[in-house]
């Protein structure tokens, strides 16, 4: 379960963020031709880095858009949220990182 999903179990909705992910490098191609380019090479890589922990990455959410509607909640409600968040990166865990 994503952020945006355990958002919605809580009754928020996530903030959209201007950033957000295109699904593949076909519509990555079609936005930068709506958008008048000519030379496109859009291709689809992994980052090549790992997150060091999941405190690490929960610090990256609440300093930035999609931690926002957390703030709206009881600090209770945040630590249960932050708990299940934890919870389910442990499992996805490798010796380099999440």
């Amino acid at each position: 379960m994503v952020l945006e999903d355990r958002l919605r179990l809580y009754g928020l909705t996530a903030i959209s963020v201007p950033t957000h992910r295109l699904p593949d490098a076909a519509a990555c191609q079609e936005l930068l031709r709506e958008a008048d380019f000519t030379k496109i090479d859009a291709r689809s890589e992994q980052p090549g880095y790992y997150l060091s922990s999941a405190q690490a990455g929960w610090a990256d959410i609440t300093v930035g858009l999609e931690g926002k509607p957390v703030l709206q909640l009881a600090s209770a409600q945040q630590e249960q949220i932050r708990a299940e968040h934890f919870a389910e990166l442990a499992g996805l865990t490798t010796a380099q990182g999440i």
